[in-house]
């Protein structure tokens, strides 16, 4: 596995981490070597789920060395050929292809040999000193007993590779095929290259070490020379893939052959990218770039550009973002408009650039490309779409929100529907306040339609990622589960990182929506290996953020404490998220959580008005209500009572009803009669979207408020039933004291009551 590539790697994990049922899968990699990159990252990274065995080979024996000299030599070693084993041994530790390889050599040489009595021995006294110094020397002595033009035959079929076709091989060399099977059969007999059992015509060297000691032996010019040769024979032959001749036209690039090289390593990024191979692409593409000639300032090296941007957008590699702005910087100075369009629409990954921030850089060139004049209303619609999703976490949600809307109508006029697809769904998030709640439903209704109609998967994938938290945002009814589920794997399909990390977010947010805390943690766990694997920026915070509401649902606060104090010390503007004042109320310092909800009723708890707004403001809510500060809840109410009819989420996490805070805070304020309207509001919204917690939160808090022992019973006992059968565990011990001290207030006056009503009270159901 130490020469296996990123993609190779991540498919292995990715297999580890699936329910196979009695599957051993086997990976071996050198332990010889300090290990780096790729094989690392996945080594790290192996699922938790998986049951892993890791396994330490050992060297050989002496005693194994022996009888492996036995079964190679076809017979026992007699007092001298075992102490030739044994240093053999010690020189190559214990290696068994070592030790094979230099027991043949020996036996080649006849340094090994049998004797009347049917064992073998060594006939001189060979010491280690007298031992090639490596294998690679064996290999060498080996090949230069078979002469030079089978050495000079086996170096080029080490330039085509660990298996090469005798055809080709022919065509390389100029050698007749019978005179060149001649050499290879001779090759064979020293056990350096074999014949591949299928199909005819094809062999192989013995061992990876063979091919790589011959490959390194070629002096630089003449391996280029190989190449150069090997190329123009697969050419010459046909029937090659793009990704071969690509390989040995740039291995052998001349400047009368760099034409070639470039086209054939474009085809094959081409083919790469068509068969969801997005980092081999980007290792063609650079190939590509590589091999233009200067200067840098001509359509080819944009187009160049282009290719290998998209191709690193799709793997997930952050140098995407550079690629391509250089690409449209550079187009934009040839003025080549047709390219920095293409340039500006590939730079955007589908999404915002990063959490919480806006890329300033990218919105220039937006601009730019917005202000070319005569723009194809398809073009524009498509520029304003994705201008729009770049200012997600602008702090002018107005100019954001019109920039969206004026996408679609463009888009409307342009009459295109997969430009009004671009436009309705690019922006995402931008649009994201709680005025269009209405608006993000109707619209993404409609995209699911369009791309039902022209039968885009991808897009109606998209479609359902963004109607199912905006329908939990609107507190609907509405079923989406197999909608949803198609679109977790056309996601898994098209394997850009991007939107398999946003599936398998929204994913773990519905199922903590529904009280699947379990499936939560597992899928905010996938979507941060996902993020991590593809480089995407975001992976640690929308982790977290996930990760609190689980453990808040929970009653594990104390768990995460610690870590979300560290967040608000490092990070800019934490300390203004709700997140760390909630956990110090409930499990930490609540003077410092009061500190906090001070500051922040101070500055009129104005914070970014976009996605997470009103998740946050339900969160300060509760902390208002835990510290019962009257002050801040009233502030606080009159914010959240215009969405009284919502579910809070933060962008895709899921809070609770808004109602619910408004009830908490009403009971705050002494207004009972609002808090019971705003309580029953609270469970229609939560029995709407299957929330669980939300009910446990609210049957809990409205059981506080009642006066009415029968009603608050029952509440309290529904809150206490929830919680026990989902896990809520901070509800769960909230209920079950309330519970025993209404027990306690209720016993003493029944006892007070006359015996009559005591009966009474006991035959009651």
């Amino acid at each position: 596995m130490q020469w296996a590539d990123r993609p190779t790697l991540q498919l292995l994990r990715h297999l580890a981490g699936l329910p196979l049922g009695r599957v051993l899968l086997v990976g071996v990699h050198r332990d010889s070597e300090r290990l780096v990159g790729p094989l690392v990252e996945m080594l790290g990274a192996l699922p938790s789920q998986a049951t892993i065995t890791r396994i330490t080979p050992r060297g050989l024996t002496v005693s194994q060395a022996v009888a492996l000299m036995t079964a190679t030599a076809g017979r026992e070693p007699d007092a001298a050929g075992g102490t030739l084993a044994g240093v053999l041994h010690r020189e190559a530790d214990g290696n068994p292809f070592y030790l094979v390889e230099m027991f043949k050599d020996l036996l080649e040489t006849g340094v090994i040999t049998t004797l009347p009595d049917g064992r073998c021995t060594a006939i001189a006294e060979v010491t280690a000193a007298g031992l090639p110094v490596s294998i690679r020397d064996v290999l060498r002595a080996r090949l230069a007993r078979l002469g030079a033009e089978t050495a000079l035959v086996l170096s080029d079929a080490a330039a085509i590779g660990q298996e090469f076709d005798v055809d080709l091989l022919a065509r390389t060399t100029e050698l007749d095929g019978d005179h060149l099977l001649d050499l290879l059969e001779a090759a064979g007999r020293t056990a350096l290259v074999a014949e591949a059992p299928d199909p005819p015509g094809r062999f192989r060297f013995a061992h990876a070490l063979v091919q790589h000691t011959l490959y390194r032996d070629i002096g630089a010019t003449r391996r280029t020379r190989a190449h150069t040769r090997v190329a123009a024979a697969m050419e010459n032959l046909g029937g090659r893939q793009p990704g071969e001749l690509a390989y040995h036209f740039l291995a052998g690039v001349t400047p009368a052959t760099a034409g070639k090289a470039i086209h054939y390593a474009r085809a094959a990024g081409e083919r790469a990218l068509a068969t969801s191979a997005p980092d081999e692409a980007a290792r063609w593409y650079s190939a590509a770039l590589n091999a233009l000639a200067p200067p840098r300032d001509d359509t080819e090296h944009v187009r160049a550009l282009l290719d290998l941007g998209v191709a690193q957008r799709q793997a997930g590699h952050p140098a995407c973002r550079d690629t391509l702005l250089t690409a449209a910087h550079t187009a934009e100075r040839t003025g080549r408009h047709d390219l920095l369009i293409e340039a500006v629409l590939a730079s955007n990954r589908g999404g915002f650039s990063s959490l919480g921030q806006i890329d300033t850089e990218n919105i220039a060139v937006l601009e730019t490309a917005l202000a070319i004049t005569d723009l194809d209303l398809d073009v524009r619609a498509r520029l304003l779409a994705v201008l729009a999703c770049e200012l997600t976490w602008h702090p002018d949600h107005a100019r954001r929100i019109a920039l969206a809307n004026e996408a679609v109508t463009v888009a409307r006029r342009g009459g295109d529907p997969t430009t009004l697809l671009f436009a309705i769904l690019r922006p995402g998030g931008a649009l994201w306040v709680p005025e269009t709640s209405a608006q993000r439903v109707q619209l993404y209704r409609e995209a699911a339609e369009l791309a039902q109609g022209v039968n885009d998967r991808i897009a109606r994938a998209q479609a359902i990622l963004l109607l199912a938290p905006a329908l939990l945002e609107r507190a609907s009814a509405d079923r989406l589960d197999e909608e949803f589920e198609a679109a977790a794997e056309v996601a898994a399909e098209v394997r850009e990182p991007f939107l398999r990390w946003i599936t398998r977010t929204v994913q773990g947010c519905l199922a903590i929506a529904r009280g699947d805390l379990k499936r939560g943690v597992e899928d905010a766990a996938d979507a941060l290996q996902i993020a991590r694997d593809g480089g995407l920026p975001d992976a640690e915070a929308a982790y977290d953020q996930q990760l609190f509401i689980i453990r808040w649902q929970q009653g594990r606060l104390t768990e995460v404490l610690d870590h979300v104090r560290e967040v608000g010390a490092l990070v800019p503007g934490a300390t203004n998220w709700p997140e760390l004042p909630l956990a110090e109320a409930i499990s930490g310092d609540r003077q410092r959580a009061r500190k906090m909800l001070g500051d922040a009723a101070q500055a009129d708890f104005n914070s970014f008005y976009g996605a997470p707004w009103l998740g946050g403001m339900c969160l300060w809510a509760d902390v208002a209500a835990e510290l019962a500060e009257p002050d801040s809840g009233a502030i606080l109410y009159a914010k959240l009572a215009p969405w009284k009819h919502l579910f809070g989420t933060g962008g895709p996490v899921p809070i609770h009803s808004v109602s619910l805070s408004l009830g908490r805070l009403a009971a705050l304020l002494g207004d009972t009669e609002a808090a019971d309207s705003h309580f029953a509001e609270s469970m229609r919204v939560h029995e709407a979207v299957r929330s669980p917690f939300g009910n446990a939160e609210t049957a809990f808090h409205w059981g506080q408020l009642l006066l009415d022992r029968d009603r608050a019973r029952t509440l309290l006992g529904i809150a206490r039933q929830l919680a026990g059968r989902y896990g809520f565990g901070d509800i769960e011990r909230r209920a079950d004291e309330a519970l025993l001290a209404r027990r306690r207030v209720d016993e003493p006056a029944v006892q007070d009551r006359p015996d009559a009503y005591r009966a009474g009270m006991t035959r009651r159901p």
